[in-house]
C-alpha cells in the first residue's frame, strides 16, 4: 500500500511540474540534471547552488524531490515551507543517507529509478537471460538482460523497488509498484 501511494505522490510531481524528478545527479554544481530541474520549474530561482545542495541518488530522490516546493519562485527549497508532496514518516528517513525505509525494514529503504536513465552509475548489467537489481551493492534498475538487449520494465515511467522479508534486493521476495505481489510472481506470469 505504501508502495501505491509513493507511486501516486511522484505521478502528482509529474502532472504539476511537468516531469519525474531526477533519480540520479552524482554531482552538485549548479549545471548537474538536478539543478536544470529545479531551474526548468522555477527559471527565477536566484542562486541554484543554495537551492539544490544534495547530491541525488536512487536512495534519497523519492525523500528529496517529494518534500515539494515554497511558494517563493526565488528560493522554492529554503524560501519557507515547502508543500509536501507526500507525508513521511520522519522516523523511518535515515539522516545519514536520506533514505526512506518501510516500517520494519530498517536495513533497505524504497529506491526510485525514471525510465530510460542510464545504468551508469548504478552497476554493470550481468549476463544475457538475468534480473539484475543489485549489483556490489549498488542498486540499478528493475532489468531484464537478453541476447537481444537490455530491457527496462514499466517503460516510460519510473520504478520504485523495495526489498522484500529478507531486506536484500534482487531476491525472489521484492516488490515494486508496477508488479502485483512479488517479483517471484511476476516473473512465473511472464514465463506462462
Amino acid at each position: 500500500a505504501e508502495i501505491d501511494m509513493l507511486h501516486m505522490a511522484i505521478m502528482n510531481y509529474k502532472n504539476e511540474y511537468g516531469s519525474f524528478p531526477p533519480c540520479y545527479a552524482p554531482t552538485i554544481n549548479g549545471n548537474d540534471v538536478a539543478s536544470r530541474h529545479v531551474l526548468r520549474i522555477f527559471p527565477r530561482t536566484a542562486d541554484i547552488s543554495t537551492q539544490v545542495t544534495a547530491v541525488v541518488n536512487p536512495t534519497n530522490a523519492l525523500f528529496g524531490w517529494l518534500q515539494g516546493y515554497t511558494d517563493n519562485p526565488l528560493q522554492p527549497v529554503t524560501g519557507g515551507t515547502r508543500k509536501k508532496l507526500y507525508d513521511f514518516d520522519l522516523s523511518r528517513v535515515s539522516g545519514s543517507t536520506g533514505g526512506y525505509y518501510p516500517s520494519g525494514k530498517p536495513g533497505s529503504p524504497y529506491v526510485y529509478f525514471v525510465s530510460g536513465t542510464s545504468t551508469n552509475g548504478y552497476g554493470t548489467v550481468a549476463s544475457p537471460n538475468t534480473w539484475a537489481v543489485t549489483v556490489s551493492g549498488t542498486h540499478v534498475p528493475q532489468l531484464q538482460v537478453l541476447s537481444s538487449g537490455t530491457f527496462f520494465f514499466n517503460p516510460d515511467t519510473f520504478q520504485i523497488l523495495c526489498a522484500g522479508r529478507d531486506e536484500e534486493f534482487g531476491n525472489d521476495d521484492d516488490l515494486s509498484n508496477f508488479w502485483p505481489r512479488t517479483r517471484r510472481e511476476y516473473l512465473d506470469n511472464l514465463n506462462q
